[in-house]
């Protein structure tokens, strides 16, 4: 849960590498799911401390439980599959070769001009299964809103 900034994100990191540590303590290289209080979330990867690639750009969901408000994020990384979940609900989900191992992390950003901000994580779990299959399909309404911003 998010409490302050509406517009601030909260992240979960997957196949991230932390050091060196860019501007800003922001990892060398991850695949990053992020939301806002407001009902946003967006999809990047940074590619080895320099590049950061928009796998999807920020987009409303109505899957988002918004203001000060538990949500669950889950990611699913299947060798070069992933799927990125936001409350039991599958918003994202692509291929991608360029990360295949690393560490999990989870964080947020705030704003200097903002106060009040915390994030809250009640609980946590990592499994490194082998051959996860995923049968979940992204709805066609996100399917919509996502390819409105690519």
């Amino acid at each position: 849960m998010r409490v302050g900034c509406d517009t601030c994100t909260n992240n979960i990191k997957i196949r991230g590498t932390p050091y060196p540590l860019g501007s800003g303590n922001r990892g060398y290289s991850e695949y990053k799911s992020q939301y806002t209080r407001n009902g946003a979330y967006s999809i990047f990867k940074k590619i080895s401390g320099g590049e950061v690639v928009t796998l999807q750009g920020w987009i409303a969901t109505p899957y988002i439980n918004q203001g000060s408000a538990w949500n669950t994020l889950r990611v699913v990384a299947n060798g070069s599959n992933l799927y990125f979940y936001i409350n039991s609900n599958l918003v994202w989900s692509g291929s991608d070769t360029s990360l295949t191992y690393g560490r999990v992390g989870i964080g947020m950003f705030y704003s200097a001009d903002t106060t009040g901000n915390q994030l809250w994580v009640d609980w946590a779990t990592l499994s490194t299964s082998t051959g996860i299959g995923v049968m979940d399909s992204i709805p066609l309404e996100q399917q919509i809103l996502n390819e409105s911003i690519k």
